[in-house]
C-alpha cells in the first residue's frame, strides 16, 4: 500500500489537507480493493475554496500517477462514526463534485445521538425462555439474546470514544456499534430489551450519551423511529463512498466502506 498526505498552504498557513491511499495489486488484497486509489479524508476551510479545488486536483493527479484501477473519496475523518461528508460541510461536497466525484446514494447514512436518560430500565425478557449473555472486551461490550442455543439478537457498544483520553470532548459518550434482531423475531421488544440492558451497564461507568450511525434504507425501514422512541435524534447526515465518475466504469464501492 502507498500513502501520501497533501497540504494546501497560503502565506505559511495550512488551509486544506488530504490523505491518499493506494491499495496493492497482489493476491493478498481483496478484489474490492485491489489497485484502488482512495482519498481517505480531506479538509479545507470554507473560505479557501480555490485551495480546496487545487488540493483535489493534485490528489487526482497523484492517483493517476499511481495508475489506480478506480478512485474513491471517503470524506470522513479518523474519528468515531464520521465516515462520510456531513451535511454541515457543503464546501467539501462542492469541491468533491467539481473534482469529478459523486456520492453513492444507497450508501447515505444518518448519525443519531442523544442522552441515555430516557431509556427505560430493563424488565423481564419479552420472549419466554430468552437468556441474556454479556461479553466484555477491552473497548467493547456485547449483549446477546439467546433462546435454546440460538442467538436471536445482538447489541454491541464501543466503550471508549476518547481513545484513552486523546479525545476528551467525547468523554461520557458510547457508540451503539451494532444492533440486530433476527427477522422472524422482530417486533417483540427484543431490541429495546437489549438496548435497555446495555444502557443500564453503561450508566455504571458514568456514560451519559450515545452516538450511532444508521444506513438510509434501515432508517426508512424503521430504525429511525426506534431511535427516536429512545430519545435519540439526527445529529447529521452523511454522504459516503464518492466515486470518480470518469474512471469508475460502474464498479461498486470497495469492501463495505
Amino acid at each position: 500500500m502507498a500513502r501520501a498526505t497533501l497540504c494546501a498552504l497560503e502565506r505559511g498557513q495550512v488551509v486544506g489537507a488530504a490523505h491518499l491511499l493506494r491499495y496493492g495489486d497482489g493476491a493478498e488484497v481483496s478484489d474490492a480493493y485491489r489497485s484502488v486509489g482512495e482519498i481517505a479524508w480531506q479538509l479545507a476551510w470554507p473560505s479557501h475554496r480555490q485551495a480546496a479545488a487545487e488540493l483535489l486536483a493534485a490528489a487526482n493527479a497523484r492517483l493517476a500517477a499511481w495508475r489506480v484501477r478506480t478512485r474513491w473519496a471517503g470524506g470522513g475523518l479518523p474519528v468515531p462514526v464520521l465516515s462520510g461528508v456531513p451535511e454541515g460541510w457543503p464546501h467539501i461536497a462542492a469541491a468533491l463534485r467539481e473534482a469529478g466525484f459523486r456520492p453513492t446514494p444507497e450508501r447515505a447514512e444518518a448519525i443519531y445521538g442523544g442522552d441515555l436518560g430516557r431509556v427505560a430500565a430493563p424488565t423481564a425478557a419479552p420472549v419466554a425462555g430468552v437468556d441474556l449473555r454479556r461479553a466484555v472486551a477491552e473497548t467493547t461490550v456485547v449483549f446477546t439474546a439467546v433462546l435454546d442455543g440460538r442467538e436471536l439478537g445482538v447489541c454491541e457498544w464501543a466503550l471508549d470514544l476518547t481513545l484513552g483520553g486523546a479525545r476528551p470532548a467525547l468523554r461520557g459518550w458510547a457508540e451503539l456499534a451494532n444492533l440486530h434482531v433476527e427477522a422472524d423475531w422482530r417486533g417483540r421488544g427484543l431490541g429495546t430489551w437489549l438496548v435497555g440492558h446495555g444502557v443500564a451497564w453503561l450508566r455504571l461507568g458514568r456514560c451519559e450519551r450515545v452516538v450511532l450511525t444508521t444506513a438510509a434504507d434501515d432508517e426508512a425501514a424503521g430504525s429511525g423511529r426506534f431511535h427516536r422512541r429512545l430519545g435519540w435524534d439526527v445529529l447529521a447526515r452523511l454522504e459516503r463512498a464518492w466515486g470518480y465518475q470518469p474512471g469508475d466504469q460502474g464498479q461498486g464501492a470497495p469492501g463495505g466502506r
